[in-house]
């Protein structure tokens, strides 16, 4: 798979409303969602579960990321970005040339924006899909 498959995909889904563990392109997804559902549209392996709260149980989100995908330092475009929004991690994103594509609940839809400072400083684990290219 490349990253270029990855992130044309991504890019596809923005637009689409957010909505808590939504998982339909152009109806509703939410952050995980999103990482889900451009997994399964390209054949990539990625577990899915929505036994979650609207704010996951951040250790369990980063033990699933570390235990399906490859942990790396630097992200690249396609890869997939864990973010912490109080104390624990519970946000998903891929990277893109611009910065990040994520379905944000403050937004209400999947967007690409650049990556601020702010979710910059919030940023603690990068993770690629095996074989990503």
């Amino acid at each position: 798979m490349t990253r270029e498959q990855i992130l044309t995909e991504a890019r596809s889904w923005v637009g689409t409303p957010w909505h808590h563990q939504g998982r339909l392109k152009h109806v509703g997804v939410d952050c995980v969602g999103l990482i889900v559902g451009v997994a399964s549209a390209l054949g990539l392996r990625f577990e899915d579960a929505t036994d979650y709260q609207r704010f996951p149980d951040g250790v369990t989100l980063a033990k699933e990321l570390a235990r399906q995908l490859i942990s790396v330092t630097e992200p690249l475009p396609g890869d997939v970005m864990l973010f912490r929004v109080s104390r624990l991690p519970q946000h998903v994103a891929f990277c893109s040339p611009l910065g990040v594509i994520h379905a944000h609940q403050g937004a209400k839809t999947v967007v690409e924006t650049a990556l601020s400072q702010a979710w910059r400083s919030r940023l603690i684990g990068v993770y690629s899909f095996p074989g990503t290219v």
